[in-house]
């Protein structure tokens, strides 16, 4: 323990005499190890909000001030808006699972590697 008289500091507060423990020097292994017990946390935690809500993490503004982690709610448009890509594939599924299978103008169903080929008429070859 190291004694440390009163003094002032350099915003004026009085500081009383009292004793400083002193800090185990490296390599000494006198010092009782260290507890690692959990701090309560001074920043009560606060639940997420119900219905559709974001996760913000923390992040510096320009002016340098520190912006802590918070939930954000979103608004109505954006939560349907928010299906994005996996949406539209979901979508197109869909289209294509209720879609009838082709046009009139399209080749019919006997046309393809597995159709029957075309075979010429039997008789006598014309112009003989």
């Amino acid at each position: 323990m190291t004694r440390v008289r009163a003094h002032r500091r350099a915003d004026g507060t009085h500081v009383k005499a009292h004793d400083r423990r002193t800090r185990p020097r490296a390599g000494t292994t006198t010092a009782a190890p260290r507890r690692t017990a959990a701090r309560p946390s001074t920043a009560p935690s606060i639940p997420a909000p119900a219905g559709p809500s974001t996760r913000v993490r923390s992040y510096r503004r320009a002016d340098g001030t520190r912006v802590r982690g918070h939930h954000r709610t979103l608004p109505p448009g954006t939560a349907v808006a928010g299906a994005g890509i996996g949406g539209l594939l979901i979508f197109f599924l869909i289209l294509a699972v209720l879609a009838p299978g082709g046009s009139e103008s399209s080749p019919g169903k006997d046309v393809g590697p597995s159709a029957p080929a075309a075979v010429a008429p039997a008789g006598p070859a014309p112009g003989r």
